[in-house]
């Protein structure tokens, strides 16, 4: 009982890390990720695919919305093959640098042609 105790204040004091902290890679991150296959972008890889992951499982959680990483990755790679189709080359280089890539995965989800099925819920 003493060492709870001791450990309450401590872990009281200890600053709880929340999602919202992390910070938001950009798509020009995720461009970098996949551009090589040295060490450094094997990390990057990693990062990318533990993001969606996470996206995944919250689709599920929330929504009961089965989803794969395969597609949301190909849904990402549509919407930046958009964008890159209708941007010059500067213009293009600050909308990668400028956008999360959070935002590209989520706006795919609305591409009934890829997923086939309606979009997820909005809870």
């Amino acid at each position: 009982m003493r060492l709870l105790t001791l450990l309450l204040p401590l872990l009281v004091a200890t600053p709880a890390v929340a999602v919202e902290d992390l910070p938001r890679f950009k798509i020009d991150y995720y461009l970098y990720a996949y551009s090589d296959t040295t060490g450094e972008h094997k990390q990057a890889r990693l990062n990318v695919i533990h993001y969606l992951s996470g996206v995944r499982d919250h689709l599920w959680w929330e929504c009961e919305y089965e989803v794969t990483i395969e597609q949301l990755l190909m849904g990402a790679n549509m919407q930046i093959k958009a964008a890159r189709m209708t941007m010059e080359d500067k213009a293009f280089d600050k909308f990668t640098a400028d956008t999360a890539f959070g935002d590209m995965v989520f706006i795919s989800l609305h591409n009934e042609a890829l997923y086939e099925k309606p979009e997820p819920c909005s809870k």
